[in-house]
């Protein structure tokens, strides 16, 4: 009787024991398919805002040319041209597991932020001083001089914009170089721990990857440069 009662009990545990490990696999497997779906939007959507911060570089120099001649020809200067803001999917960092990647993905959160704010209050009043000289409240040399203060916070903008550029791109390399990582590992074995930290060689295969995501930018940005060029005739 007691063997019986031994064997059935053996038998119990055994079965609960396969079970907690196999939900402790499903877990895993779940955590590691969500962090590489996550890695997978964040390369695209580092990518769009890296072609939004190129842009915006573009859009700069096109502002500063136009207010150079208009200061040549003496006259007020209204354009259309404007930097745009650059956005990152809170979620996205929420479904990362290495948190080397997520607290620099965090500062980057920071510094876009920054940016947006800087730039909503810096346009807001160049709309206000454009409307003030239209509505005949301020004359044209009120209007320049305003101007002028705000193309110096836009110099500063700009200044900003190539730093968040810089960062962009080095992210991308970084996310590109996880994927591939964390791909090969988990082919290998599912049920063993997901890398919480960047590997030994996570620094050359990074640098390898940021010489090819530079070339890809130079490609990409030579191609739009022409295009703008052939539609602004733009020097």
């Amino acid at each position: 009787m007691s063997e019986i009662f031994i064997s059935a009990f053996l038998g119990a545990f055994s079965a609960f024991l396969f079970f907690r490990m196999g939900e402790f696999i499903n877990r895993v497997v779940q955590r590691k398919y969500t962090h590489l779906s996550a890695l997978v939007k964040l390369d695209r959507a580092l990518n769009e805002n890296y072609d939004i911060l190129n842009g915006n570089g573009y859009h700069y120099e096109m502002l500063r040319k136009q207010n150079k001649e208009a200061k040549a020809q003496n006259v007020p200067l209204f354009s259309g041209n404007r930097i745009s803001p650059i956005f990152i999917d809170d979620q996205l960092l929420s479904d990362l597991v290495n948190i080397d990647y997520y607290n620099e993905l965090f500062s980057y959160k920071t510094k876009i932020r920054r940016f947006n704010q800087d730039l909503e209050s810096t346009f807001a009043l160049l709309d206000m001083l454009k409307n003030s000289r239209i509505n005949n409240i301020i004359n044209d040399e009120t209007y320049r001089v305003g101007q002028d203060n705000i193309f110096n916070k836009l110099s500063d903008i700009s200044n900003f914009n190539n730093h968040l550029q810089n960062l962009t791109r080095e992210l991308i390399a970084k996310a590109r170089v996880l994927q591939n990582e964390d791909r090969t590992f988990s082919q290998r074995f599912y049920n063993l721990i997901i890398k919480r930290r960047y590997s030994d060689k996570f620094n050359g295969l990074f640098l390898t990857e940021l010489k090819k995501v530079d070339n890809d930018i130079s490609r990409v940005t030579k191609k739009s440069k022409e295009e703008l060029d052939k539609i602004f005739n733009y020097h």
